[in-house]
């Protein structure tokens, strides 16, 4: 039984350790935004993590150089690349870095053939950023963990 609780404890902390808990404040820094974005707009799960940065902004940024494990030269190389280039990520017509700079979510389209825009905020930045930290996600996590090592016990 022990045996199972610490995998599964090895399991939840390596998916922890692969999070880059700074991409959030380098991409507001580099970019200049009036806030750092949430985890979402590259990860499709709110704690981040390996494997997970599979949004269409997140699929670029991955197809433009950046990898995990906080290598914020190549985040930065990669968002300097997108801008260059005028990556659109959601097909709207409007680039994944103008979207960003102006507030707007560059997953989501934004305006009808061409319009304007939409005001389509991103979603708040987590409270204490990515990775494991005390959010309700990895509260959930840390939960179920502990429930399943109870359930062990008896």
């Amino acid at each position: 039984m022990r045996p199972l609780r610490l995998t599964l404890v090895s399991l939840a902390l390596g998916a922890a350790a692969q999070a880059s808990n700074g991409y959030p404040s380098v991409t507001q820094s580099h970019l200049q935004l009036a806030t750092a974005p949430a985890c979402t707009l590259c990860h499709t799960t709110a704690l981040g993590g390996a494997g997970t940065a599979n949004t269409p902004f997140g699929l670029s940024v991955r197809s433009a150089g950046a990898t995990g494990g906080e290598q914020d030269a190549k985040l930065t190389a990669a968002l300097d690349a997108m801008q260059a280039s005028g990556v659109d990520s959601d097909g709207d017509g409007i680039p994944d870095i103008t979207e960003l700079k102006t507030g707007l979510n560059p997953n989501v389209k934004h305006g009808v053939d061409g319009g304007t825009p939409s005001t389509v905020p991103l979603p708040p930045p987590p409270r204490y950023g990515c990775g494991a930290q005390t959010t309700p996600a990895a509260l959930g996590v840390w939960g179920l963990l502990a429930a399943v090592a109870l359930l062990r016990r008896r």
